[in-house]
């Protein structure tokens, strides 16, 4: 048989690019230019702010997005005033989603850049997504003893969404044309194993 060694974890996706947007200027809420869930261009504006400064005419500030992509969450309603430090809204690139793994050092000789992994959600149980390993960071925790390996998937049709739980199925080992027994042909304890 053909038998494959993996490792199997699981996480959360992400998406590839996130932006938590802030204004520039401080003042008031007056108007929201797009709904959650709305596409968003960079450098577009999301929301106005009426400037309170003293001695300033009426002049509208807007609220940009720093990335092109979805307009994620809003976190504020029109009327609230707000500050350089307040988060107003998340903008999400969804067109390609991440998954980081932690995975132990033990294993790190066995990963790879462009090496295949699956991923399965509960939202769509009879989809196999396929991601790529796109970084495997060179920096083992010294703590942990794992280093973080990022998985990346396309997500054109934006199915999976930032924050779903995934299950990640990674191939780390292939063995080919190999003597196999059912597993429930094996009895006894290593390392007195015996096939019946």
């Amino acid at each position: 048989a053909d038998l494959n060694e993996a490792l199997e974890y699981a996480a959360n996706i992400k998406a590839q690019e996130e932006a938590v947007v802030y204004p520039k200027v401080g003042g008031k809420i007056i108007e929201k230019l797009k709904k959650d869930g709305e596409p968003v261009k960079k450098g577009e504006a999301i929301a106005n702010i009426d400037r309170d400064e003293v001695g300033l005419k009426f002049e509208k500030a807007p609220v940009e997005s720093p990335l092109t992509g979805i307009l994620g969450e809003t976190y504020v309603d029109i009327g609230t005033n707000v500050n350089a430090q307040t988060a107003v809204a998340l903008v999400v690139d969804m067109d390609k989603v991440k998954i980081i793994l932690d995975l132990p050092e033990k294993y790190l000789p066995k990963v790879f850049l462009g090496q295949a992994a699956t991923i399965k959600v509960d939202a769509y149980p009879d989809e196999e997504f396929k991601g790529t390993v796109s970084k495997v960071t060179p920096v083992v925790d010294t703590v942990t003893r794992t280093a973080p390996v990022e998985i990346l998937i396309d997500n054109k049709d934006h199915m999976l969404k930032s924050g779903m739980f995934a299950k990640v199925i990674l191939v780390i080992d292939e063995h080919r044309a190999v003597t196999a027994v059912l597993k429930e042909a094996l009895m006894g304890r290593e390392p007195e194993i015996y096939v019946y």
